[in-house]
């Protein structure tokens, strides 16, 4: 009787060790298959692989074994943040970067925090995109209020704005005032989304050459103002020869930005320490 109970338990914990490896494995499986889409760029199935991965081992590596002996940083939460930020549904990523172990494994790796700050401006530009603007005064249709004239004994000489029918004074109805027409800025946030994806690529000359009038919005130009000068900063650091000029041009754009804007600031959430501090 003995041996059968040995022999059960022994069973037991075969079945449990396998079923240990297989949802091992199936981690495994499932951020590999993220990884491939989010190399190509295929944002809706990056981000089910990734949360696929998440629900199945949460614990972010700076060194984990994939398939064979490959040996990859194990971040679910980063990637899984990112294609979400490409797609503009950013509610969830500041909980996801803010998970147990995840700064610590971006810490260590710069490509990490690379794709980390590219999230982070992603989702400051879809903000002040998103932001509601208030509505546009209504103004009302006022109509003059018309007396009907009283029917005299003896019909006076009518006035000017009066013309006599038959014995009765009927008093001409002026036209109605037509409210002024209402101005309502033409938005155009496509812009500013496509500057913050170019920013992401790297297309620094791009965001660079930007101009920043289409957007009409004070907020949105400023926060574009401050992609154009923080990618000049970049452009600095790639062309030492041009590095000055380079620099003073972004000066000159976030001075712009704190004109158009007073209350404008480079978001930490968006733009590194390094940047804020040499804007100043």
């Amino acid at each position: 009787m003995a041996t059968v109970s040995r022999r059960f338990q022994a069973l037991v914990m075969l079945w449990m060790l396998l079923l240990a490896c297989a949802v091992h494995a199936d981690f495994k499986k499932s951020y590999g298959l993220g990884l491939k889409a989010h190399a190509g760029a295929d944002w809706a199935q990056s981000a089910r692989h990734m949360r696929e991965a998440l629900d199945e081992r949460s614990e972010p590596q700076a060194r984990a074994r994939l398939a064979g002996m490959e040996i990859k940083p194990y971040v679910p939460q980063l990637y899984l943040a990112f294609a979400l930020a490409k797609t503009n549904r950013c509610a969830e990523t500041a909980g996801l970067l803010a998970q147990s172990g995840v700064a610590g494994v971006i810490a260590q790796l710069p490509d990490l925090a690379q794709i980390q700050t590219q999230v982070r401006a992603l989702c400051s530009a879809a903000a002040v995109v998103s932001e509601p603007k208030p509505a546009p005064p209504v103004v009302a249709q006022v109509r003059p209020t018309v007396q009907p004239a009283p029917v005299p004994a003896k019909v006076q000489t009518p006035p000017k704005s009066t013309t006599p029918v038959k014995g009765k004074a009927v008093v001409s109805k002026p036209p109605a005032p037509q409210p002024a027409p209402v101005k309502v800025a033409s938005q155009t946030p496509s812009a500013l989304l496509l500057m913050a994806d170019w920013f992401v690529k790297g297309d620094y000359a791009r965001v660079a050459a930007t101009p920043v009038e289409p957007l009409t919005d004070s907020r949105a130009q400023a926060f574009a103002l401050g992609l154009r000068a923080a990618a000049k900063l970049m452009q600095a650091d790639a062309d030492p020869a041009q590095a000055a000029q380079l620099r003073a041009a972004a000066k000159a754009d976030l001075a712009r930005a704190r004109a158009i804007d007073p209350r404008f600031k480079l978001n930490p959430a968006a733009f590194s320490p390094r940047i804020r501090g040499l804007l100043g």
